[in-house]
Parts: C-alpha cells; sequence; structure tokens
C-alpha cells in the first residue's frame, strides 16, 4: 500500500466502517472519503488527527506509511502548537511558504542561479500607521524586488510610517496590496479615512453593528467609523517588505 489513499481504505476496511459513518465521525462527507481512497484529493490537515482516532492509526502510518514515531523537538512543537492557533488564512499562509520551502530544499538549485525581479509601484507618501498622513493617488516610484518576496496579486506597494501596526508591520516597511472596493472583515487594508490614508486591521461587528479601523499595537485605540465619515477602501495588503 503506497498510496495514502490505500492505506485510508485499508484502515477503514479493518474497523469494519462504511465511508458514510468515517465521514460522520469527523464531520465530513462520504464523497471526501472516496475522494480521499482513490487519490484524487487529499484531506485537510485538521483531518488527519480525527480521521487516525476513528481508524486507530498513527499520522506516521497514515501519511507516510511507516509506523517510526516522529519525534519533535521543542522548538517543533511550539511551532505546531502557533500553526494551531492561526485562522484558516494564516495557516494556509504557513502551507504556501512550507510547500515553497520544502521543494526548494529537496531540489537545490545552482549557486549561479539568475534571481528573477518584479517591478512594483511604490508610492512616495506614505500611509498613516499612527502618523495621519495623506495617501496620494500620484506621484510613485519603480522599484524592483525579488520576484519570491512579492505575494501573487500585488497591484502596488505603499510605505508605511508609524508604529500602529506593529509588531505585524514594521514602522519603515513596504506592504504589498492589491487593489480592491471592499475586504473582509479581520484582514489588513489600506484605507482612506476622511482625506488621510491609513493601514489598518477592518473589524465588523454586526452584533454592535459598528465599523472599527484598528490598529495591532495596543496602545493605539480603535477608530470607530460614524455615518458621517468618508470611509473608502484602497486594497487588501498581502504582505510586506522591509529593507535590512
Amino acid at each position: 500500500m503506497n498510496t495514502f489513499g490505500e492505506r485510508l481504505k485499508d484502515a477503514r476496511l479493518k474497523k469494519n466502517m462504511k465511508q458514510t459513518e468515517v465521514a460522520a465521525s469527523i464531520d465530513s462527507t462520504s464523497t471526501s472519503i472516496s475522494g480521499w481512497e482513490n487519490n484524487n484529493t487529499k484531506p485537510d490537515l485538521d483531518k488527519i488527527p480525527l480521521l487516525c482516532e476513528v481508524l486507530g492509526v498513527t499520522p506516521t502510518y497514515l501519511i507516510c506509511g511507516s509506523e517510526e514515531i516522529f519525534k519533535a523537538t521543542p522548538d517543533e512543537q511550539a511551532h505546531i502548537q502557533k500553526y494551531r492557533v492561526c485562522d484558516q488564512r494564516g495557516q494556509d499562509m504557513v502551507d504556501n511558504v512550507l510547500e515553497y520551502e520544502y521543494n526548494r530544499s529537496i531540489n537545490p538549485v545552482s549557486d549561479k542561479r539568475v534571481e528573477s525581479y518584479i517591478n512594483v509601484r511604490v508610492h512616495y507618501q506614505a500611509a498613516a500607521a499612527g502618523m495621519n498622513n495623506y495617501l496620494t493617488d500620484d506621484g510613485y516610484e519603480e522599484i524592483s524586488f525579488p520576484s519570491d518576496v512579492v505575494p501573487r496579486g500585488t497591484d502596488y506597494g505603499v510605505r508605511i510610517a508609524g508604529d500602529s501596526m506593529s509588531p505585524t508591520i514594521p514602522s519603515g516597511s513596504i506592504v504589498f496590496v492589491k487593489a480592491m472596493p471592499a475586504i473582509e472583515s479581520g484582514q489588513v487594508g489600506i484605507f482612506y479615512l476622511n482625506g488621510e490614508g491609513f493601514c489598518k486591521r477592518l473589524v465588523v461587528d454586526h452584533e454592535q453593528m459598528s465599523i472599527r479601523l484598528e490598529s495591532d499595537n495596543e496602545k493605539y485605540k480603535a477608530m470607530k467609523i460614524s455615518s458621517d465619515d468618508d470611509l473608502r477602501t484602497y486594497g487588501e495588503v498581502l504582505g510586506y517588505w522591509v529593507k535590512k
């Protein structure tokens, strides 16, 4: 049994369970179980422990086909604990970085590799991160960044002045922004508020029927939005770069 699907099906049959029974036990569907067993799809990471508990196998066996015990170092255990606290968006970002670094590690390239660059339009005017600077629509320069530091979907860059989004986004960094007229609650974005530009986290409180722009630095108070305010969204912050 060399594939994940084969091992999953074998473990299920040994427990004399139907696909529907396994699905119900892990809050999934029989279609998903069938897809996993046929190696058409793979389960999310949070489903692996549930599958192992229901089928009585170890994650090492189910994923790798070996009963060898995986011993995590204290640092690795700390990373796992932090990963479990992250929301789905955060876990997806970690998964993407891990997949990239894993492939880079097992497929080393020549030291003479040519690094590719991407030009990004970066505004001269800094977005306020505590200093209330106005973000203009004109006045920018083209800056070349290594392609592996620019998130996919980036439309432009904005300099950050102030520490209100620290430690998430350091003062003096350049954030990469995807231009869009609206973002979801909890995401960091670039906003126009009453003639000034801000880099803040949008919070939509449906229970209180309120909207706030919050800082990740606790010493800054949230900016509560009223019906008299002129609030516009410039875009979602996808990541940042800071000169070392």
